[in-house]
């Protein structure tokens, strides 16, 4: 009787700890992915080229009378920077840094372009 109750009570805790383990984990990914940003985000717009020479910056804005606006980063930025000037175009890319209105908008990493 005393091992069936000291068996019981230890597989109790092991799963306790097991379950505690499984919060821990899951919750640490979650994070991880809240870090990164990586959240896809597929974005239509029109290229433009915004500042002064050296520290000129490739942007994405939208259409209608609120603009979002992303400032874009990664290979294909030079790309769309070349080729795609003052054209509609559409992105797939992730946010990599937060806006600092008025002067900066978020930062997109692009992906791929979808068409144009």
């Amino acid at each position: 009787m005393k091992k069936r109750k000291m068996l019981r009570s230890s597989v109790i805790v092991v799963i306790y700890f097991a379950a505690i383990i499984a919060v821990l984990f899951s919750a640490f990914f979650s994070c991880a992915n809240v870090k990164e940003g990586k959240k896809t985000v597929t974005f239509t717009g029109t290229v433009l080229i915004e500042g002064n020479e050296p520290h000129t910056h490739v942007i994405l804005e939208g259409p209608g009378p609120r603009k979002k606006r992303y400032m874009l980063e990664g290979k294909l930025a030079s790309e769309l920077r070349n080729r795609y000037q003052h054209r509609s175009v559409t992105v797939v890319g992730y946010v990599t840094g937060k806006a600092n209105p008025p002067l900066f908008p978020e930062k997109l990493k692009v992906i791929s372009i979808l068409g144009h």
